[in-house]
């Protein structure tokens, strides 16, 4: 499960397109696709990630994952939810 911050605004901020580019990602795509999202820390990537995700109907298959540099050369980041 993505670990998000308690507290959050109920409103995100500054990622509309963002969102919207991952949203029209699901909707037009048929076959399975990536999506990479990466940046600084705090700038709001699980958030967006999350907001996706409350969108996505039940039955969507998704592979989320997170970490750090050392669960990089642990090679333990991903994990699947369905």
């Amino acid at each position: 499960m993505l670990a998000a911050r308690t507290g959050l605004s109920p409103v995100m901020v500054g990622r509309a397109d963002e969102l919207a580019r991952l949203r029209e990602l699901v909707a037009t795509t048929g076959d399975p696709a990536v999506a990479l999202i990466s940046g600084e820390a705090g700038i709001g990537k699980t958030r967006l990630v999350a907001e996706l995700v409350a969108t996505l109907t039940p039955t969507m298959a998704m592979l989320a994952g997170q970490g750090s540099r050392a669960n990089l050369a642990e090679g333990s980041i991903f994990s699947y939810h369905g």
